[in-house]
């Protein structure tokens, strides 16, 4: 999308997106109808919301019916605290914007989630800028 050539940084960004899709049931970015040129203006231009925060966001925009419906069940508290913090960091640093700022590679990606699985400290951080 912004010309920059396609590489394993790309790859990370993919997955991210997907993550982001599993642990909150939308997209990162919010577009509906738009053109193609207003949906790229969105991605280049704007950050997606904390993983914790779509799913907050989600539960008020439907008073839960959705959250409900994805199997949660009340459930979305507890959802929302497992994002808080290292899910969303991970998450955000493979949606960075700048590649350079993405993990370096889908292992290193990979192996910051298995670390958030073991309990152990993980790479990502919330970014600063």
């Amino acid at each position: 999308m912004s010309g920059l050539a396609i590489t394993e940084l790309s790859d990370v960004y993919s997955l991210g997106v997907l993550l982001y899709e599993l642990l909150t049931g939308r997209h990162p970015y919010h577009y509906q109808s738009r053109s193609a040129h207003e949906i790229l203006k969105i991605v280049v231009e704007t950050d997606p919301d904390k993983p914790s925060t779509a799913v907050e966001q989600l539960r008020f925009a439907t008073q839960g019916i959705i959250t409900d419906e994805l199997g949660l069940n009340g459930k979305s508290d507890s959802l929302m605290r497992n994002l808080r913090g290292d899910l969303d960091n991970i998450v955000l640093m493979s949606l960075r914007k700048e590649p350079e700022r993405r993990y370096k590679s889908v292992e290193e990606f990979s192996q910051d989630i298995q670390r958030h699985l073991n309990g152990q400290p993980i790479i990502a951080r919330r970014d600063t800028l």
